[in-house]
């Protein structure tokens, strides 16, 4: 084997991905749109962060070899977790604070 074709090769089978995957948007009814594989990426980050997945779970399943860059690259994301971590907590405070009935 060559090295031209040795070389050719990842280009071969990035751009059939590319030209299945154009092919699958446009099933979806989502032609004209630019989707690739790192859109890909992060809809899956942010579908896992939405599900209620930990940093640790992200990092693991995306493959970062460091929990630091998954918090790096989705902080916005993290970010919106936060805020509705607070308002679970500050609405369980409120409810703990009530007097229970019958004590």
């Amino acid at each position: 084997m060559s090295a031209a074709t040795k070389s050719a090769r990842p280009a071969t089978l990035r751009s059939n991905f590319t030209r299945e995957l154009r092919h699958a948007a446009a099933r979806g009814g989502l032609s004209g749109r630019r989707i690739t594989w790192l859109t890909m990426r992060h809809t899956a980050a942010s579908l896992m962060f939405d599900s209620g997945m930990t940093l640790f779970e992200v990092q693991q399943r995306l493959g970062h070899r460091d929990p630091a860059l998954t918090a790096r690259v989705y902080t916005h994301l993290m970010r919106e977790r936060f805020d509705e971590g607070r308002d679970r907590l500050e609405e369980y405070m409120r409810t703990k604070r009530q007097p229970q009935a019958g004590k």
